[in-house]
Order: structure tokens, then sequence, then C-alpha cells
């Protein structure tokens, strides 16, 4: 999980950064018509604008997958410093050999 402050690591649709799953997923519909799929944040937020164009234009659930969207990625502010990672598996957010074999192997038991 990233923590967006310039957007210079993170990818937009792809990794998650905003709620708890990448946009590609939560937004599924307007991801599939998206042309630019692997940008990084700072690509698409950057002069305070959301810069993505689509393939075609917007149907009627596109339209409100849209409206919800912005109105989460208009509260995100660039700023100068670097994004960090995060491991949300982990109550202290800090990746170890131990917390990512046991997020690989566990059952879901």
């Amino acid at each position: 999980m990233y923590i967006v402050k310039n957007g210079k690591k993170a990818r937009f649709w792809l990794d998650v950064w905003l709620g708890q799953c990448p946009l590609s997923i939560v937004n599924n519909k307007i991801f599939k018509i998206c042309n630019e799929q692997n940008n990084i944040v700072y690509d698409v937020l950057q002069d305070n604008e959301v810069n993505l164009t689509f393939r075609r234009t917007f149907g009627i659930t596109e339209i409100e997958e849209w409206k919800v969207m912005i109105s989460q990625v208009n509260e995100v502010t660039l700023q100068d410093e670097p994004d960090t990672v995060i491991w949300a598996l982990e109550k202290n957010l800090k990746l170890t050999i131990a917390s990512l074999y046991k997020a690989l192997t566990f059952s879901g038991e």
C-alpha cells in the first residue's frame, strides 16, 4: 500500500493508494476503457486536474463510477516529498520475511 505524497511511485489504477484496493478494481468499468492504465499518480494528477483519456464515451454506469472516483481523487493534493510504501498486513506497517511468509501461506482458516 502506498502513501502518496508526490505521486511518482504509485500507479494510479494498479496500486493501492486510495482506499483499500486498486482503483482498477473499484472502478473497473472506466478502467477497462481508459487509455492510460499504467500511468503513475503524478502523471494523472499533475496540474491539479485528472489527466485521463478514454476509448469511448461513458454510459450511465461509467458516469456514476467517474463521479465517485473524482470526488475521492479531488481530495488528494500532491506534495514535494516522495511516496512511501507500507505493509498493511502488520499492525506496525513494516514488512518482514515472517509476515510475508504468513501472508503467502495463510489458508484463510
